[in-house]
């Protein structure tokens, strides 16, 4: 075998037969244990590992995952259809090229298959597998933290959302790309060394030099040298470009393939001045006089595109994912925000968007409000909201809360108190140690022995709403918002995932509630025009994108929840009425009102 494996940057990987022995589809597989650490050991050198597999993506993923390796794959293309353009397909999203990259199948025909179509692919079959191990078990492990990998997660991430966008223009412009220019070149020379002579694609002078070499080069004063670091939306990329100008006269300017298509050397090359290059072909990007408008952008189309605007007066309503999905929206007078917040005394007054403490706003007298706001863990605004004021167009409400808090009914009065996670009983005192030294959720209130005693004597533990209280809440909460208003409802996930949140079971069966509830808000819709929803799990595709809970999900969700709120809202609140519609006078106000809900949800008349 004739590979040459210091070319080697992806090794795409076949299943059955190939990297495990035996066929899933029927029946058990078993992975050598040689083939595990080779996947460990060709991270730790930088060296990435993908799938291309003619199989079930959900049978496959538990295998990978069971053996603790699912996360060290990436681009990973799971189906049923020939391998070849697949294959190319991986390569080309990863912005490799073909001769950097080792298909390895046990069958002759994929193989042959995958090099008609990726002229210059290493493409071999189980017998290399060996050699590999022995290659890279003796490698150098230069990237343990695994960096690269790192880098290529967020590509993968991108190139998704990407599809779902569709205008690749909006989306750079989405992305917020930001980037620097810096000139500390020594202080990270192992890098810029590393980029000099590993790079192609982006590599417009292709001088390799050594080690030495470079830090003479860095030395020089009469070379103006600096490295490029990038980020945007998605994440850090870190280093990912190196130019030396001598002269008015490029030496080296060279840029990582993870930022292909970001137009990254194009802004470096204006903001250098545009200086002479000699250019050693075959390089993927031309170089030219135009500025990319969506790098380090202030100006009013970036702004636009990145901070949808909204009509109307506007409430958004809910714990930390309204504000994140808030965070995409061009904030205005008209919208007010009621989100989760720390009070003075510094605890986090979450349960203020539940919704029995927004019906609690409207239904407690003032003597009320005031005794239950003394509780160490309230506060006198968390009866506070704007969702019944008149003028109110839509109510964004997040249901995220329900599920979560636990319910306290004041033994003397009925009143109802939402607080904390909801199978941590505040009045059971096998979790009072918990709570006072907050390795139990306590809002950041550290509580007192004596607080708890009174609430124990005080309140009767009640667990959480069931899916049916909390719809017969909302129904009651939209019969007392404006009628000219709508209520729109962000939908829980149904997706069962890992979590790692306190090791806390509160979370296991989240989603089974979450099914519950959205079946029940589904069928309240359909049965009235008044009612929309935003329905996360129109956007979560699989556990890479959730955080640390089913509750906290990562920004390109909420970008694209936000994306699908404000073309809802405005196609509401921009909707004139007032040359279809009869006056008042002649239909009656309540005919009237029905009239006009009934033209914007359905473009009846």
């Amino acid at each position: 075998m004739s590979i040459d494996y210091s070319k080697i940057k992806l090794v795409i990987w076949d299943l059955d037969n190939t990297f495990w022995n035996g066929i899933i589809s029927e029946g058990s597989v078993f992975i050598p244990e040689n083939h595990i650490k080779l996947i460990n050991d060709m991270v730790d050198c930088g060296i990435m590992c993908s799938v291309c597999s003619k199989n079930d993506e959900k049978t496959v993923a538990e295998v990978l995952k069971k053996a603790g390796i699912d996360n060290l794959f990436v681009f990973k293309s799971i189906n049923w259809t020939s391998k070849g353009e697949r294959v190319k397909q991986i390569i080309t999203q990863m912005q490799l090229r073909q001769e950097n990259v080792l298909f390895i199948d046990d069958s002759v025909l994929n193989l042959s298959e995958a090099k008609q179509i990726c002229p210059g692919i290493m493409a071999e079959g189980v017998e290399i597998i060996e050699e590999l191990c022995k290659y890279f078990s003796g490698c150098n492990k230069n990237d343990i933290n695994h960096k690269r990998l790192e880098q290529y997660c967020i590509l993968e991430k991108k190139q998704q959302f990407k599809a779902k966008i569709g205008d690749n223009e909006q989306f750079l412009f989405d992305c917020n790309i930001k980037v620097e220019i810096k000139n500390d070149c020594e202080k990270h020379i192992e890098r810029i060394y590393e980029l000099i002579n590993r790079t192609n694609q982006l590599n417009f002078t292709k001088k390799r030099i050594d080690i030495d070499e470079l830090k003479t080069l860095l030395k020089d004063e009469s070379v103006y040298s600096g490295y490029v670091t990038v980020n945007d939306n998605f994440g850090d990329y870190g280093i990912v470009g190196f130019f030396s100008e001598k002269s008015d006269m490029l030496l080296h300017f060279l840029f990582s393939c993870r930022v292909l298509n970001m137009g990254i050397e194009q802004f470096v090359y204006n903001q250098l001045g545009c200086p002479d290059i000699i250019v050693v072909p075959d390089v993927a990007s031309q170089l030219n006089k135009k500025t990319p408008g969506w790098i380090n952008q202030n100006n009013d189309k970036g702004n636009r595109l990145l901070k949808e605007k909204l009509n109307g007066k506007i409430l958004i309503k809910g714990p930390c994912d309204m504000e994140q999905m808030f965070s995409f929206i061009e904030p205005s007078p008209n919208i007010i925000t009621e989100f989760t917040y720390i009070n003075e005394k510094g605890v986090s007054i979450e349960h203020y968007n539940h919704t029995s403490q927004i019906i609690n706003s409207l239904k407690l007298d003032e003597g009320d409000k005031i005794r239950m706001a003394s509780l160490p863990f309230c506060d006198k605004n968390m009866y506070s909201t704007s969702i019944f004021d008149d003028d109110i167009s839509v109510v964004m409400l997040s249901l995220f809360n329900d599920p979560h808090l636990g319910l306290y009914e004041e033994k003397n009065t009925g009143i109802v108190m939402a607080f904390g996670e909801y199978l941590v009983d505040l009045t059971d005192e096998k979790n009072w140690n918990g709570l006072i030294d907050g390795t139990l959720f306590n809002a950041r209130h550290c509580f007192t022995i004596p607080e708890l005693k009174r609430l124990k004597t005080q309140f009767t533990y009640k667990g959480r709403l069931s899916p049916e209280a909390v719809l017969e809440n909302l129904k009651y909460i939209l019969s007392k918002m404006s009628p000219d208003s709508i209520l729109v409802l962000c939908l829980g996930s149904e997706m069962n995932i890992n979590v790692d949140y306190l090791n806390h079971e509160s979370y296991t069966d989240r989603h089974i509630y979450n099914q519950k509830l959205n079946r029940l808000i589904k069928q309240w819709a359909s049965e009235n025009h008044r009612v929309k929803m935003i329905d996360v799990n129109n956007y979560v595709k699989s556990e890479d994108d959730f955080l640390n809970t089913i509750n906290h999900m990562k920004k390109h969700i909420y970008y694209m929840m936000s994306k699908d709120f404000v073309a809802l809202v405005n196609e509401y609140t921009n909707t004139s009425l007032s040359e279809h519609i009869e006056s008042p006078q002649k239909i009656g106000l309540l005919g009237h009102i029905k009239r006009r809900i009934r033209y914007i949800v359905t473009g009846e008349r």
